[in-house]
C-alpha cells in the first residue's frame, strides 16, 4: 500500500483504527492499576467509542497532541535540515556512514510516509504516559484514602455514596467511596438514579 497515494478518507479510517487499538491499549492498562480487566466490563460500543472518549475527556489531550505534532513537524521541517546543513560543514560529520542518507532525506519535504509513523508514536507514548500516570496517582490515592470525593452517586434505592469516580462507561461505574481504600464496581441501568458533581472543598 502506498500511504502517498491514500485519500483523506482512508487517512481518516486508518487513523481512527489506530486510535481503536491505542484507547483499549490506553484503557487496559489504566484500569490493570485496579485490577480490573475492563474489556470484560464493556461492550462493543465503548470500544469503537473509546477513541472519541479519551480526547474529549480533557480538553488538554486534543490540544495538546496537535501541538506535539506541530512541533514534532517544525522539527522536522525547519530544525533537522538547518543543522544537518551546518554540520556538513565538518569534515567529521561528513565521513560519517549515514551522510548521505541524511542528505538525500533533508534536501526533500517530509512524505506521509515519514510523518505519520512518528505522530504516531508521539501519540501513542502520550496516550499511554496520561494512562500509566493516572493510574499510578489514584492508585495511590486509593490506599492512602486521600482521593477528593467530588461526587455523590443516587442509586435507585436512594442510597447515597459520597464517591470519587475514576471511571465510567455504558454499563458500569467504578467509584471508590469515601473512606474506603477499595474499587466498587456498580451496573448503571436501572441501579443508578444520578450522579451529582460536588463542590471542591
Amino acid at each position: 500500500m502506498n500511504h502517498n497515494k491514500l485519500n483523506i478518507q482512508e487517512f481518516l479510517s486508518l487513523g481512527y483504527i489506530y486510535l481503536l487499538i491505542l484507547g483499549v491499549i490506553a484503557d487496559t492498562i489504566y484500569y490493570s492499576f485496579f485490577d480490573l480487566h475492563i474489556i470484560a466490563h464493556s461492550d462493543v460500543l465503548d470500544i469503537l467509542l473509546s477513541p472519541i472518549s479519551i480526547l474529549t475527556e480533557n480538553l488538554i489531550i486534543p490540544v495538546f497532541t496537535v501541538l506535539a505534532c506541530l512541533f514534532l513537524y517544525f522539527i522536522r521541517v525547519k530544525v533537522s535540515p538547518k543543522l544537518h546543513a551546518k554540520n556538513s560543514l565538518k569534515e567529521s560529520y561528513r565521513k560519517k556512514r549515514n551522510f548521505k542518507k541524511f542528505d538525500e532525506l533533508y534536501s526533500k519535504k517530509p512524505t506521509a510516509t515519514e510523518l505519520v509513523p512518528l505522530f504516531a508514536l508521539v501519540i501513542f507514548c502520550f496516550f499511554v504516559g496520561i494512562r500509566i500516570g493516572s493510574g499510578v496517582k489514584y492508585k495511590q490515592q486509593m490506599k492512602n484514602k486521600s482521593f477528593s470525593y467530588l461526587h455523590t452517586i443516587t442509586f435507585q434505592s436512594l442510597e447515597k455514596v459520597n464517591a470519587a469516580i475514576i471511571g465510567q462507561n455504558s454499563l458500569y461505574i467504578f467509584y471508590v467511596k469515601e473512606g474506603d481504600d477499595k474499587l466498587s464496581i456498580a451496573p448503571i441501568i436501572q441501579n443508578v438514579k444520578h450522579i451529582t458533581k460536588l463542590e471542591k472543598r
